[in-house]
């Protein structure tokens, strides 16, 4: 029977009854759930005791009892009070002193908290309560344990005296804490614990005075788990991250590490966030290095912002600096790779309208070891203006840039430069076809600064260029039902043909500044100029003659996609850039393809290939084939091949990767690349994952080449040619640590990592 207790009055009915409850999983369904069920579905968060006081309570029971005073409830005794629910098997409430107590196969219910008990006992005004031989389970947060006594508070406190706490499911003892108490924040979301014992396995391992805990998402100050390794280079290493959270907007991570072939490091990040910027500072310090001949300090320093300050202004700044060319190589950072050989620093603001936009930027570089330097803009102003049907049918745009282009080496020449480019397009299209007629102006003014070193003799200090280009573009869509393999597909057939006209204009007389040659891959081919940059303006007369055919499925998915292409020059183009051979004498371009076959929803098929039928040599081919089943289960096998990288390097790649469950609940990720050209593997990596719903543990171990650049204190040839190590990455979940490093991230770890679609056409 049902009795609602609106106190006072206190109102009773005699028929009683006992309400049907859902049956439990069995153990071997709760064997079967996913990993996913390891975390509990949210609850609502529980309301504040202080509003209980107004609220009505109702009991139902298989037997009642009472006066005025006090009512008593026997036989599955439910009571519900707000968000709390009560079962027992015995429940007193107490008009008078308005106090609930129970004894018996207690089960209480706060919300956020399951507790089963032998006794409670609770003021019914207040919302406080106290449960002694208590287990508890959070149901929010990943947390149980149990309690010699729980005591509920007054503002969504827990007091919880001689308790244990694990996030381990019921049932997996792999770690709990023992604690003389424990105090859990609801309002906070946040738990303390005094006096506790770390238990693995029922070992005790380590004693804690003091420490907090998260009960939900929130964030706290405190430290986050230690990191451990080896490796050739620097020897055992230990990194132990604290974490300070500064303001809901801002925070930090301080990092001390330890090598034990180089010495201590200080590691530190801070972010911030507010409603127009967001930035991240990184500053990592060695007061000096034990492996370098010198001991110089080593540091670097980064700081990255983006800023919107309202629809049309935005901002953006990235600035890194370190203190010696093989600092990467050495010591390695989260904000460079171990492979960059220079640093970018640029700053940006920018004015975007919907007909127009003008960004300013800045860009320099820190060169590292041998490489060719940049030159630097210091500035570059750059304005975009589109209009459309300035006449009818007839779009215009407009190009505009002014640079300084500045270098660190007093030898090398330097410029302003000042571009103008206006453009007129007539665009027709339908769903068969697509024709543009565009027609296009390049003016470039030049004041060079051309110092006196002897190669910069060609070069004239006042220049200025004049060239009109003309561009035809058209392609055509035809499709038809075919069938492939027994299988019915929409079969596309999409020509292109392009033509391109600019006369010549000998450029000796401008320097290089920002300006190399394009690479002709499939969609290379229809792009109006040779040269990326302006420092040259290729003449052209071409005709470009391309297509591409895909097989589109039933169900709208392509399945395959291949395109073919070439041009063919009508006449010679001899610009070029400084000293070299990349004018144009033969009578078409290398012929490019590319092409995608997706099997099923499994197998898909990459590859790319230029090949030069005036030498009969292929210029690039890469390939990669790729099995995913699921999302943590891939194969890929890849290979890359660039004959002519240099004048005297080439590359020839093979590739493996591989990440796979094992187990449910372990993963694998391996990473296996070779040199063919040398006959050397260049990279060797495995990666382990176990996880658990209340730890996981994760380890490694790699093998790479690395990056050396000479310097003061060792010449290049003195460094290893490899490093070589193992870590182990352990997160007790619940502890700041819910959230485990996944395999994608070890997949990152990698250096040359996930060879995708987007990355093979680098």
């Amino acid at each position: 029977m049902r009795f609602l207790l609106l106190l006072p009055p206190l109102l009773l009915s005699a028929n009683a009854y006992a309400e049907p409850q859902a049956p439990l999983p069995s153990e071997q369904e709760l064997a079967e759930l996913p990993m996913a069920k390891c975390y509990t579905t949210a609850a609502k968060p529980p309301s504040s005791r202080r509003t209980l006081k107004n609220l009505p309570v109702e009991v139902s029971a298989g037997k009642a009892a009472g006066s005025d005073l006090q009512a008593d409830f026997q036989g599955n005794v439910e009571l519900s009070h707000g968000d709390r629910h009560l079962v027992a098997d015995k429940i007193s409430i107490d008009r008078e002193q308005q106090r609930v107590n129970a004894e018996g196969g207690i089960r209480f219910e706060d919300g956020w908290l399951d507790i089963e008990s032998e006794t409670l006992s609770a003021e019914i005004s207040s919302g406080t309560a106290e449960l002694t031989d208590a287990d508890y389970q959070f149901t929010e947060q990943l947390g149980r344990g149990k309690a010699e006594r729980i005591a509920l508070e007054d503002g969504n406190r827990v007091v919880m005296e001689n308790a244990s706490f694990t996030t381990c499911p019921e049932g997996d003892n792999s770690w709990d804490l023992q604690a003389d108490e424990i105090l859990i924040n609801g309002d906070e979301e946040w738990g303390e614990a005094w006096g506790s014992w770390l238990y693995v396995k029922d070992t005790p391992v380590i004693y804690v005075p003091y420490f907090s805990f998260p009960v939900s998402s929130k964030r706290k100050s405190g430290f986050l788990f230690p990191s451990v390794g080896s490796s050739s280079d620097n020897g055992f290493e230990m990194e132990t991250p604290w974490y300070w959270n500064i303001a809901p907007n801002m925070d930090a991570t301080i990092t001390p590490r330890y090598m034990d072939k180089r010495g201590p490091q200080l590691l530190t990040e801070y972010r911030y966030l507010t409603e127009r910027h967001y930035g991240q500072f990184n500053l990592e310090y060695m007061n000096e290095d034990k492996l370098l001949i010198n001991k110089d300090e080593r540091y670097l320093f980064h700081w990255e912002q983006e800023t919107r300050w309202n629809k049309h202004w935005r901002g953006y700044f990235d600035y890194t600096t370190i203190s010696d060319d093989n600092y990467l190589n050495d010591l390695g950072s989260d904000v460079a790779s171990s492979t960059d050989n220079r640093l970018e620093r640029t700053a940006n603001i920018g004015y975007f309208e919907k007909s127009y936009q003008v960004n300013i930027r800045l860009l320099d570089y820190e060169e590292l070891g041998d490489s060719f330097s940049s030159h630097r803009m210091l500035p570059a102003v750059e304005a975009i203006y589109h209009k459309p049907e300035v006449f009818p049918y007839v779009n215009f745009d407009w190009y505009s840039e002014a640079v300084y282009f500045d270098h660190s080496k007093n030898e090398i020449p330097t410029t302003s430069r000042l571009h103008l480019e206006p453009t007129l397009s007539i665009p027709f299209g339908g769903p068969s076809y697509n024709l543009l007629a565009e027609t296009k102006l390049y003016q470039t003014f030049y004041e060079q600064n051309t110092k006196d070193a002897p190669f910069n003799e060609v070069l004239d200090s006042s220049v200025s260029r004049t060239l009109p280009s003309v561009r035809l573009l058209g392609s055509l869509n035809f499709e038809r039902d075919t069938s492939l393999f027994g299988d019915q597909y929409l079969q596309t057939l999409e020509p292109q043909v392009q033509y391109v006209y600019v006369p010549y204009e000998n450029q000796d007389e401008i320097g290089i500044y920002d300006t190399n040659l394009l690479q002709y891959d499939y969609d290379a081919l229809f792009r109006a100029r040779r040269f990326i940059g302006l420092d040259r303006i290729a003449d052209a007369n071409q005709l470009t003659v391309g297509a591409t055919t895909r097989y589109i499925d039933t169900k709208n998915r392509e399945r395959l996609r291949f395109s073919l292409g070439q041009i063919f020059y009508l006449s010679d183009s001899d610009v070029r850039l400084a000293d070299d051979d990349t004018q144009v004498t033969e009578n078409h371009s290398a012929i490019a393809s590319e092409l995608d076959i997706f099997l099923d929803q499994n197998w898909y098929f990459h590859n790319e290939l230029q090949f030069d039928t005036n030498n009969g040599r292929t210029i690039k081919n890469a390939s990669m084939i790729n099995y995913q089943p699921e999302p943590n289960k891939r194969l890929q096998l890849n290979h890359r091949y660039l004959p002519e990288i240099t004048e005297s390097d080439e590359i020839n790649q093979l590739g493996v990767l591989a990440t796979w469950p094992i187990q449910p609940n372990i993963q694998l990720v391996s990473t296996w690349y070779k040199d063919l050209v040398d006959n050397r593997t260049i990279e060797t990596y495995v990666g382990l994952q176990f996880e658990s719903c209340c730890y996981a543990i994760r380890v490694g171990y790699h093998r790479h080449l690395n990056t050396n650049f000479p310097d003061d204190d060792a010449p290049a040839s003195s460094r290893d040619a490899f490093d070589s190590g193992v870590w182990i990455n352990f997160v007790i979940k619940g502890f700041g640590g819910a959230s485990t490093p996944g395999y994608q991230e070890m997949e990152a770890d990698s250096i040359f990592g996930d060879v995708r679609n987007e990355y093979i056409n680098n």
